[in-house]
């Protein structure tokens, strides 16, 4: 058969055609949309969540620092203890 003689699809099943691809590309539209103003959700909630970090939270630098100024209180601290507890067992001693 001749492609010249072969019937082409009609004007009313191009319409067809042409509203499926419009309606899906409009689906397809709104999809991208939603999924764009989430992730410009998200990303804003990100970026809030960084600034209470940076508000809120302590450095690992800061903690070490805190870490080693109670160690050094609680050395101080047995220190006396050790040195009272000598001189009550001196006192008694004696």
């Amino acid at each position: 058969m001749s492609p010249d003689l072969m019937p082409g699809p009609s004007w009313q099943a191009l319409g067809v055609i042409v509203t499926a691809i419009l309606g899906a590309g409009t689906i397809v539209s709104a999809f991208v949309i939603r999924l764009w103003t989430r992730l410009n959700d998200m990303d804003k909630e990100h970026n809030d969540f960084r600034v209470d970090v940076a508000r809120n939270y302590v450095t690992a630098e800061a903690l070490i620092q805190v870490e080693q100024r109670l160690v050094g209180a609680i050395n101080r601290m047995a220190d006396r203890l050790e040195r009272a507890l000598d001189r009550q067992n001196r006192h008694h001693e004696a």
